[in-house]
């Protein structure tokens, strides 16, 4: 599923500019159940900003304010942060996933999504794990 988020909206904390036009929230969820009314979920939310240069102001004051800010920020629960032109991306999946079946998802989000070929050695990412900093 597709949202689009206002952008004064609690999904935008942390991320809220001046500059920012736009917020869109992609949802999945499994068909299959895990175990019983339990399913695999994850959220990309894309923030647009009006530059390149906005995005980034955002993305250092982000990076800049962890530990101290992450839980007031983000989920306990995996979250990983990109920017990528005038546009930050965040992937949240919940801890039900194992580190291995997140580094998968991660880099499938990576190379498919943002046509980036790996998350090694990337200087314009962060990641929280499952259950904060």
């Amino acid at each position: 599923m597709i949202y689009q988020i206002p952008v004064n909206n609690s999904v935008t904390k942390g991320f809220e500019s001046t500059a920012l036009k736009d917020v869109r929230l992609v949802a999945f969820k499994s068909l299959k159940e895990i175990q019983k009314n339990t399913r695999l979920a994850f959220k990309v939310v894309v923030y647009t900003y009006k530059s390149t240069h906005e995005a980034n102001n955002t993305f250092q004051v982000l990076r800049t304010s962890l530990p101290s800010q992450s839980d007031l920020l983000f989920s306990k629960d995996w979250n990983l942060v990109v920017i990528k032109d005038n546009y930050l991306y965040k992937l949240n999946g919940g801890c039900l996933y194992s580190q291995q079946a997140w580094n998968e998802l991660k880099t499938m989000f990576l190379k498919n999504a943002l046509a980036l070929k790996t998350n090694t050695g990337i200087t314009n990412s962060f990641e929280i794990p499952c259950g904060g900093l």
